[in-house]
Parts: C-alpha cells; structure tokens; sequence
C-alpha cells in the first residue's frame, strides 16, 4: 500500500510541446481535502512555467478508489477537456486554458 501523495509526470517522447501526467495517487487520509487538485495544478504551472502547450493524461483508475468516470469528472474540474474520441483522454491547453486554472 502506498503510504504517501504524489503526482507523476514526464515530457511526451511523441510531442515534445506537451507534458503528460502518468499517475496521481492521493492517500486515502488526504482524499477530499483538495491536495488531489492541487498536486494537478502544480504540474499545469510547470507546464506553463516551462512553455508546453498542453498537458495530456489518460484518465483511468488503476486501484478501484475512483470509478473512471468520476475521475474524468475531476480532470474536467481541473479544466481539461475530452480529446479525441475517448472521454479519457484528456487535454489542458495552456495557451488557452478553461475551468479554474485558467491563470
């Protein structure tokens, strides 16, 4: 069981103008406190701090703690969109960017 918060993310080795987040776990004491949000924040401001155009995830629970779509609702929240033809697929434009971290 993993006992700490944490996000994963990486420079796309496809598209070099995109950062991908690979993987965010929040501990079960820490859930619903906002740290989950947060942690996804940091990595847009990288993103934006270091000149990549969008961050890309695909949104799908490997541990059962969260069903697929309410994960989806969450990046959504966090002002990503749906791209392409998969509802997981997620894009957050930074050049222009919706939801709460516009900027």
């Amino acid at each position: 069981m993993k006992d700490k918060s944490y996000i994963h993310y990486y420079i796309d080795d496809c598209d070099d103008t995109a950062l991908t987040i690979e993987d965010i776990f929040v501990t079960e004491s820490d859930r619903r406190k906002g740290l989950g949000k947060k942690m996804v924040k940091e990595a847009i401001e990288y993103a934006r701090d270091n000149n990549f155009e969008k961050v890309n995830l695909f949104a799908c629970s490997t541990n059962g703690s969260i069903s697929d779509e309410n994960l989806v609702e969450f990046y959504r929240e966090c002002g990503f969109d749906s791209h392409g033809d998969c509802d997981q697929l997620m894009e957050y434009s930074t050049t222009n960017p919706i939801g709460i971290y516009d900027g």
